[in-house]
């Protein structure tokens, strides 16, 4: 079962658009809250030079490779619940990364790859490793 539920807030890296009814519920205070986060993804789309579709696609990907990933270790572990928990954490902090990533939340993102450990920072795809990393030149 599929839920569909409708934008309220959207950026294209450019401008942002609010659904009106949603928008009118708001108090002033919230309304700047959601102008302020979604001029930071217009702010994080010049900055980068990349469109938010882009670091939605970058983090669709990320996310596929993580599962895919998890799954062929569930396979191959079944038995092993001490090495199942390990691979269910470091699904879940790629998963997490993933989504700051979506959210254009870059930094963080580093952050939180920096701070896994060295074969769960090794299984992050380098495709977007090379995104969050880039070497000069």
């Amino acid at each position: 079962m599929s839920s569909y539920r409708k934008p309220t807030a959207i950026c294209d890296g450019k401008n942002f658009f609010v659904d009106p009814d949603w928008w009118e519920s708001l108090s002033p205070e919230e309304r700047k809250g959601v102008r302020l986060h979604e001029e930071m993804h217009i702010e994080i789309s010049n900055r980068f030079r990349v469109t938010m579709s882009e670091l939605n696609e970058l983090a669709d990907y990320y996310k596929e490779q993580a599962l895919s990933a998890y799954s062929q270790q569930l396979e191959r572990f079944a038995a092993d619940e001490d090495m199942l928990d390990v691979f269910s954490d470091d699904c879940f902090d790629h998963l997490m990364v993933a989504d700051l990533v979506r959210d254009g939340e870059l930094d963080e993102a580093r952050r939180r790859l920096r701070s896994m450990d060295t074969v769960a920072r090794y299984n992050c795809p380098d495709k977007v490793y090379d995104f969050l990393f880039p070497v000069p030149g």
